[in-house]
C-alpha cells in the first residue's frame, strides 16, 4: 500500500537570467552540450545550465519532506538532487559541512556502537575521491564521491556530493545518484552541469522574501472581520470542472478529469463534522467562524479519487481546525483510504494522518511567526487577494498535505487589462514547484485556473456539467 496519495491526486484536490559569458567559457571542451535557456531555483538563488535533454522537477525527500529539485539526465546514467542546509551557527564552514556528510555517508554502511558512532574499519562504503578546494564561479565549493557495495549486487551503487557555501549559515548541496558502470558518463553530466551554477547572495534572497511576506500581511491586515464574511458569503456555492480543452473548442470533444462542489460560510467550529448533533457540541465546538468544504470526483488513468475537505478558521484567524478524508480506488483492487485531520492554536500545530488500519502518525509543523495563513486562507487566496484590491508580489506560509509541513507560497497579483479588467493570479503553492495561473472578476468570484499540466478548472453550472458527463459515459455518484 502507499504511504501517502500521489503528488499529482493532492495537487489536483485543492524565468530565466542568462549566465555572464566568462562563466559558459570555461566549460570544457569535452563536456557535454548544455540547454541554451537556463533554471532558475529561486529558493536557492541558483541559476545553472541542464545538460541538453535532461529533465528538472521538484519532489519531497524523506518522513520530513525536505524540497529538492530532481536533475534527470538524458542518457539515463543518474539523476542530481539540489537542495539547501540552513544552520543557525553562522561559523560553520564547508569542510565542517561536507565532513559530516563523509561521516554518514560512512555510518550508513557500517557497524554502530551504542553511543550511535561508526566503528572504525567497519564501514563497507569507499571514498573513491574528494577534492576539498574548489572554485567554481567564484564560490567555494568541496566534493567527494563514494561506492556503496549493493546486497547481492556486482555493481556498487554511487553517490557524488558537491557543496557550496553561498553565505554564513547557508550551504546549496549537489546530490549525485549512478553507479560504478555509469559514473564516468554521470560524472561528465554532473560536473558540468555545476560548472555552469552561480549564485545570487543569500541576504537578496531573504531581502526579496522578507519583503513579499511584509507585503502578504499587509494585505490580509487590510481586511476587515466584515471583509473576510463578504469574500466568504460572496463565494457561497459553486460546482468546478477540471478538464483538458480540445483543439476545436467543443467541450464533448475535451477530456474530462474530474469535477469538485466547493461551498463557503459563516458558521460554527462544530460544523466540520455535520454526522454530530449540536447537542453535544462542546464549548469549542460553538466558536463562530468562516468554513469551506470542498466536495471532488478525480479520474487519471484507471484511478478513482473521492475526497471530501472541510475546513474551520476562527473569525480572529488565531485558531483553525479542517479534516480531509480521501478514498483511492485503482481498478478492481480494493480502496486505499487516507484521512488527515489538524488543528492550530494560535503557533502550535498538530496534525495527524491515518492510512487504511495502520498506525496513525502524528505531525507537529513548525509555524511561522510572520506570514501564515491558515489552509482555509490558502484555499481562498485568490478571492481575498482581489477584496483587498492591491496588485502586488505577495508571500505567505501556509500548510500542505503534499510536503507535510509548512511552507512558502507566492501570490502575484496584477490586472493586465488595466482598472477594469480581470485579476490574474500566478501561484505557486510550494517556492520551487510549478506556478497556476487563476483569473477573478473584480467581485471576486472565478473565471478559471490553470493548471501546468495544462488541466483547466473553471465554474460550470450543475446541470450542464451532468448532461456532459452523462454524454461521455462517466460516474456521476
Amino acid at each position: 500500500m502507499r504511504s501517502r496519495p500521489r503528488p499529482l491526486i493532492l495537487a489536483l484536490i485543492g524565468v530565466s537570467t542568462m549566465l555572464a559569458a566568462g562563466a559558459r567559457a570555461q566549460l570544457a571542451p569535452s563536456a557535454v552540450r548544455l540547454s541554451t535557456s537556463p533554471v532558475r531555483i529561486e529558493s536557492l538563488g541558483l541559476t545553472l545550465f541542464l545538460p541538453d535533454g535532461a529533465g528538472a522537477q521538484t519532489v519531497t525527500q524523506g518522513q520530513a519532506g525536505s524540497v529538492a529539485t530532481q536533475i534527470v539526465f538524458p542518457d539515463a546514467s543518474g539523476f542530481t538532487a539540489i537542495h539547501s542546509k540552513l544552520s543557525r551557527d553562522e561559523s560553520l564552514t564547508l569542510t565542517q559541512v561536507t565532513d559530516e556528510l563523509v561521516e554518514k555517508m560512512l555510518t550508513a554502511a557500517g557497524k554502530i556502537n551504542a553511543e550511535g558512532k561508526l566503528i572504525k574499519g567497519t564501514s563497507r562504503a569507499n571514498i573513491i575521491s574528494r577534492d576539498a578546494n574548489l572554485d567554481i564561479n567564484g564560490f567555494p565549493a568541496d566534493r567527494f564521491y563514494v561506492e556503496f557495495p549493493q546486497v547481492r549486487k556486482e555493481n556498487p551503487e554511487v553517490r557524488g556530493y558537491t557543496v557550496f557555501k553561498t553565505a554564513p549559515a547557508r550551504f546549496v548541496i549537489f546530490e549525485l545518484f549512478t553507479d560504478l558502470l555509469k559514473l564516468d558518463l554521470a560524472r561528465v553530466n554532473y560536473e558540468t552541469m555545476i560548472s555552469s551554477a552561480e549564485f545570487t547572495d543569500g541576504q537578496d534572497i531573504d531581502i526579496k522574501r522578507g519583503s513579499m511576506i511584509r507585503a502578504g500581511v499587509g494585505a490580509l491586515a487590510s481586511l476587515s472581520a466584515a471583509d473576510y464574511r463578504d469574500v466568504m458569503t460572496a463565494s457561497g456555492q459553486r460546482w468546478e470542472r477540471l478538464y483538458s480543452p480540445a483543439r476545436s473548442g467543443d467541450d464533448l470533444e475535451a477530456k474530462e478529469h474530474g469535477y469538485r462542489r466547493l461551498r463557503t460560510w459563516v458558521g460554527r467550529r462544530g460544523e466540520l463534522d455535520p454526522s454530530r448533533k449540536e447537542s453535544t457540541w462542546s464549548d469549542a465546538d460553538r466558536e463562530q467562524g468562516f468554513l469551506l468544504r470542498i466536495d471532488a470526483l478525480l479520474l487519471q488513468d484507471d484511478i478513482r479519487v473521492d475526497s471530501q475537505a472541510t475546513y474551520f478558521l476562527s473569525i480572529d484567524r488565531n485558531r483553525e481546525s479542517w479534516t480531509v478524508r480521501m478514498s483511492l480506488r485503482e481498478g478492481d483492487n480494493p480502496p486505499n483510504r487516507w484521512e488527515e485531520t489538524g488543528a492550530r492554536d494560535e503557533s502550535s500545530m498538530v496534525v495527524r494522518v491515518e492510512q487504511n488500519s495502520s498506525h496513525p502518525r502524528v505531525i507537529k509543523p513548525l509555524t511561522q511567526t510572520e506570514g501564515y495563513v491558515s489552509v482555509l486562507e490558502s484555499y481562498m487566496m485568490g478571492p481575498l487577494l482581489v477584496k483587498a484590491g492591491v496588485p502586488a508580489d505577495f508571500a505567505f506560509y501556509a500548510y500542505e498535505s503534499q510536503g507535510e509541513k509548512v511552507s512558502l507560497r507566492t501570490d502575484s497579483a496584477s490586472r493586465p487589462n488595466g482598472a477594469d479588467g480581470p485579476y490574474k493570479i500566478v501561484t505557486r503553492p510550494r517556492e520551487d514547484g510549478p506556478s497556476q495561473t487563476s483569473y477573478y472578476r473584480p467581485d471576486g468570484s472565478l473565471i478559471r485556473i490553470e493548471r501546468p499540466d495544462g488541466r483547466v478548472w473553471e465554474p460550470i453550472d450543475f446541470q450542464r456539467l451532468v448532461a456532459l458527463w452523462r454524454a461521455k459515459g462517466l460516474p456521476l455518484e
